[in-house]
C-alpha cells in the first residue's frame, strides 16, 4: 500500500499485492501466483525497484490496474516460465532467464532477460542489468539498468538509476538516487530525470515494513515544452508473508 503526493498532482492511492504459492506435489518446481499490479508493469516484468520508483514519479491511473491469476514453472535454476490471465479474460505468457555473478567478496551483477506475449500488448522482452559494490559491510553503491524493447513500443523504454545504500541494521535503510528513464523514438529521449531519498524500517515486528520517500524530479515531454521540476513525497506500507 503506498499514498503519493506529486507537486501539481492529486494525491495518489495504490494497493497492490501479489502471493506466490508453491505446488508440493510437483517438488516445489510450479507456483500460483495471483495479485493486483499495473497492467504494463505485470507483462514486462521489471525489477521491482525499478517499478517502485516510477510510481512515485508518474501518475498512476485506477484503469491501468488489473487482477492476475497465473501459473509459473521453473524448468531449470536459472529459467522458468510463467502463464497467466489479466482481468481474467486477457492471456499472458512470460519466458524469464535470471542468473547473478559473485566477482570477489565485493562485487555481484544481476542480470534478467524476460521475453513476453501478452494479448493486445504483443511480443516484447526486457532486459535488466545490476551491478553492486560493497564498500563495507553497511554501506554499498547499485547501478540499476532496464530496457524493454515491444511492439507497443516506438523505441526502447529504458530506465537507470545510481545510488548509495546504509544500512542500520534490523531491516532499516538508508538510501539516496539518482535516475533517468525515456523512450528512445519519443519526441524526448529522457522524459525524467531526479533524485530520491528514502527510508525503510520494519513498523511492526519483522513482516511489516514502513517505507517514507521523497525526491525531487524534472520531466519534460514535448520538445515544445519547457522541463519542468516538481516535488514528490510517498509513504508505504509493505507486508512479508
Amino acid at each position: 500500500t503506498r499514498v503519493v503526493w506529486r507537486e501539481h498532482d492529486e494525491v495518489d492511492f495504490n494497493l497492490r499485492f501479489r502471493v506466490s504459492m508453491r505446488l508440493p506435489n510437483l517438488q516445489d518446481k510450479a507456483y500460483v501466483l495471483i495479485g493486483s499490479e499495473n497492467e504494463r508493469d505485470l507483462v514486462r516484468d521489471r525489477p521491482d525497484t525499478v517499478m517502485d520508483q516510477q510510481r512515485l514519479l508518474r501518475e498512476s491511473k485506477r484503469d491501468d490496474e488489473t487482477f492476475f491469476a497465473g501459473i509459473g514453472l521453473r524448468l531449470l535454476d536459472d529459467v522458468s516460465v510463467s502463464v497467466g490471465l489479466r482481468d481474467l479474460h486477457k492471456p499472458y505468457l512470460k519466458l524469464r532467464y535470471r542468473h547473478e555473478w559473485l566477482l570477489g567478496q565485493k562485487n555481484l551483477i544481476s542480470f534478467q532477460e524476460t521475453g513476453f506475449w501478452a494479448l493486445s500488448d504483443g511480443f516484447g522482452a526486457t532486459t535488466s542489468l545490476d551491478f553492486e559494490h560493497a564498500f563495507t559491510p553497511v554501506l554499498s553503491a547499485r547501478w540499476h539498468n532496464s530496457g524493454t524493447v515491444s511492439e507497443e513500443d516506438d523505441g526502447l523504454d529504458w530506465y537507470t538509476s545510481l545510488g548509495l545504500f546504509r544500512d542500520f541494521g534490523e531491516q532499516r535503510q538508508l538510501s539516496g538516487e539518482v535516475l533517468a528513464d525515456g523512450e528512445t523514438g519519443d519526441e524526448v529521449d529522457v522524459e525524467e530525470y531526479g533524485v530520491l531519498m528514502k527510508w525503510r524500517q520494519p513498523v511492526y515486528k519483522d513482516w511489516l515494513i514502513g517505507e517514507l520517500t521523497g525526491g525531487h524530479y524534472w520531466e519534460r515531454e514535448k520538445l515544445a515544452a519547457e522541463r519542468e521540476g516538481k516535488w514528490a513525497l510517498g509513504v508505504g506500507v509493505q507486508m512479508n508473508f
